[in-house]
């Protein structure tokens, strides 16, 4: 974890010097609502979960109204799900963490007084490094703070956003906005995979279907970018 944070870092203080003018770089902290899209037959999702992202920001500006965004930032997500297995309804959720680098096309408006608006889109590239979980099953409940190896390690999302930056002085804004990402990958690993299908056999269920559930969350941002 700390080697992929210094990589990034020295990353964007790199490209932070090339582009001199051109670059701004920011910080953000986003509380976020974060669910699970169950794809197997049986698998439900249950609610929504809170969590909390933070990272830093780095635009490189094409223009006065189009910037390359880009960053490194921790996201916190997971879910919850439940599911009938025979006479048993298994209730799970998972927390996990991932170090996530947006690589999105930014839109903004020319300043409208001190604000400029901006719509924002793009993928989202994660990397798992902490995982944890509880599953409750008649009454009882079971947790665990290292289910790693139940994550996939890779997650890709798609980005979509919109909000504001109030000019404060000179190039720094305060940043205001919303983020809908949209997970595309499998959050579960094969070692989920193949529990869940004996799991299934277990039961008695005659065609266990593929473990399989999409990591979503709405988050608002707040920050500052200089």
């Amino acid at each position: 974890m700390k080697k992929i944070t210094l990589l990034s870092f020295s990353f964007l203080f790199s490209m932070a010097m090339m582009a001199q003018s051109k670059f701004q770089l920011g910080f953000k902290a986003s509380p976020n609502v974060h669910w699970l899209k169950a794809d197997a037959n049986g698998l439900d999702r249950d609610g929504v979960n809170f969590g909390f992202n933070y990272g830093v920001i780095a635009d490189f500006n094409i223009s006065e109204r189009y910037s390359f965004s880009t960053g490194i930032e921790s996201v916190t997500l997971g879910g919850s799900s439940t599911y009938e297995a025979g006479i048993l309804n298994l209730d799970e959720t998972y927390k996990a963490k991932y170090v996530e680098i947006p690589l999105t096309l930014k839109l903004k408006t020319n300043q409208i007084g001190y604000i400029t608006y901006y719509g924002q889109f793009g993928l989202g590239l994660g990397i798992n490094y902490e995982a944890s979980g509880k599953t409750t099953a008649g009454g009882v409940t079971l947790e665990d703070k290292n289910r790693s190896n139940e994550i996939a390690l890779f997650r890709g999302a798609i980005i979509i956003g919109a909000g504001l930056e109030y000019n404060i002085s000179g190039s720094t804004s305060f940043l205001v906005g919303l983020t809908f990402n949209n997970g595309l990958t499998n959050i579960y690993s094969k070692d989920a995979m193949d529990d869940f299908e004996k799991l299934n056999t277990d039961a008695g269920n005659p065609s266990p279907d593929e473990l399989k559930s999409i990591s979503n969350y709405l988050a608002l941002n707040i920050g500052l970018i200089f």
